[in-house]
Parts: C-alpha cells; sequence; structure tokens
C-alpha cells in the first residue's frame, strides 16, 4: 500500500530528482522483516493453551516492534537514507 501511494504522488511539477525511489534491498527487508517478528509474536503468544500475562506482554511488544519498524524502514526509503 505505501509504495503503491508513494509512487502515485508526483511531487515539485514531477521533477525527476525530487521524487520518492525504492532500492530493492530496503524494500525485501521491509516485506519480509514484519512477517518473521509476527511470527516469533504469535509463537510466544501461541505456545500454549493459556497464555500467562508476560507471554502476552511479550507477544504484544513484537507484534507493535513489527509494524513499527516495517513503517520506519518506509520512512527510510522515502528520504533515500
Amino acid at each position: 500500500m505505501h509504495y503503491i501511494g508513494n509512487r502515485a504522488i508526483q511531487l515539485y511539477g514531477g521533477q525527476p530528482g525530487l521524487q520518492l525511489t525504492y532500492g530493492a534491498g530496503f524494500t525485501i527487508i521491509s516485506f519480509f522483516m514484519p512477517v518473521i517478528v509476527l511470527l516469533l509474536a504469535y509463537a510466544i503468544i501461541g505456545a500454549v493453551d493459556n497464555p500467562q500475562f508476560w507471554r502476552l506482554t511479550v507477544g504484544g511488544t513484537f507484534a507493535g516492534a513489527a509494524i513499527c519498524g516495517m513503517h520506519y524502514l518506509v520512512c527510510i526509503l522515502e528520504l533515500n537514507l
């Protein structure tokens, strides 16, 4: 969603040097990083039938970190760092 929407934007009248671009490396990382971290979060929470509070806390933290990390990587992509 981020990539398609941002590629549709034309900044500063379409000047080539001022448009959003994406590198393949960061794009691949920003796709797989949240998938892997969310799998870890689900494994932590779902390892038992009745999860304890610490499992919910750690799993929820990993889930939030996965989503925040993906958005952070998208920001890096947009800034071309």
